[in-house]
This record gives C-alpha cells, structure tokens and sequence, in this order.
C-alpha cells in the first residue's frame, strides 16, 4: 500500500517512497503477479479539468504507474479508472506492453436478458427505452431492477410512466461506501 507522502512536497525526493516502489518492483519481476488497481481515479483531481492529474501528496502513484510502464517485470498490471492517466497514455502510445482499453456499456440484448432473467416484463419498446437510458452500468441495472420489482410489480412500463432515474450516481456512490465498509 502506497499512502501519500506526508508534507513532502517534492515526491521525487523521497528515498522512501524510492524504496517502496523499488521493493514492488522487485516482487513483480521474481514473481509472476497479478496486481489490480481498482478505481484509480479517487488519487485524481476532480473537476472537469482535472485530465490525469494527482491529488496533492499522491503524486507517487504517477512514479509507480511510470515504473510499471517501463521497467521489465514478469507480472501483470491492470489499473481500473475512469479517468486515464498521463502516464498509461503516454505509455500505451509507445507500442510496448502497456495497453489502454475503454470500456463500453453492455449491449442493448445484453440489458433485456438482465431484465427478463429477473421476471420483469413490457414490451419490445419498453426494453429499448430503459436500455438506452440506464444500460451502461450492470451495477446500476440490477439495483433498477430490483426497484422495478418491488415498486413496479415487474412491471416495466409502468416503471418508464414516471419517466424518474431513481437511481442517479450519488445513490451509487452511497451504495457502494456501505459495500466496501463490510469489507
């Protein structure tokens, strides 16, 4: 676990912080691991122009993505993000053995199974609305259907007759703090 260097304005200086990744590293490169980075983008700057930039004192995430990048090891890296970073972009585009892939919503089909599979019922029409509107997510979607079923009596149409998101990003947001706060 990197944590942020505590009032240590300049990262690159941190003999520390040098040797923690280095440490990384080496494991990576005697061992073949899997290393995940799940949702990346929390050491981001937010706003709309934040493009890859680090929170003040994270910083050493970028130096680690960048060791990654070019240092040879045995193991495999994937960080998961909303947002790309400097480092994964520039580095994906050298043609190495970093690559970049942006994820798409599921499919319009894959959305109706996901529905049909849990009882709920309308017409082709109905399915394609609530495809378009909510079929990005599959999180989003199970917690929609499960709202339909309850609310709705399965009943599709009537769910799309409010014409209301009942579940918007801060509902997930709020779902998935009490999630990982069993963990």
């Amino acid at each position: 676990h990197l944590e942020p260097p505590k009032a240590q304005a300049a990262t690159e200086n941190n003999p520390q912080l040098h040797q923690k990744i280095n440490r990384l590293m080496d494991c990576l490169t005697r061992k073949r691991c899997l290393l995940v980075l799940d949702r990346f983008e929390v050491v981001l700057q937010e706003g709309t122009n934040r493009h890859g930039r680090y929170k003040p004192d994270y910083e050493a995430y970028g130096m680690l993505l960048q060791k990654l990048g070019e240092l040879p090891h045995q193991s495999c890296v994937l960080v998961l993000s909303r947002e790309q970073t400097k480092e994964v972009k520039q580095l994906a585009h050298l043609k190495g053995s970093v690559r970049d892939w942006k994820l798409e919503g599921l499919q319009e089909q894959a959305v109706i199974d996901l529905l049909q599979d849990r009882d709920i019922h309308g017409t082709p029409e109905d399915f394609r609305r609530f495809a378009s509107k909510y079929g990005s997510n599959p999180l989003l979607l199970k917690l929609t259907a499960a709202t339909i079923q309850v609310t709705c009596a399965n009943n599709l149409s009537n769910f799309l007759k409010h014409d209301t998101t009942i579940v918007n990003s801060e509902f997930v947001e709020n779902t998935f703090a009490q999630y990982f706060q069993h963990w």
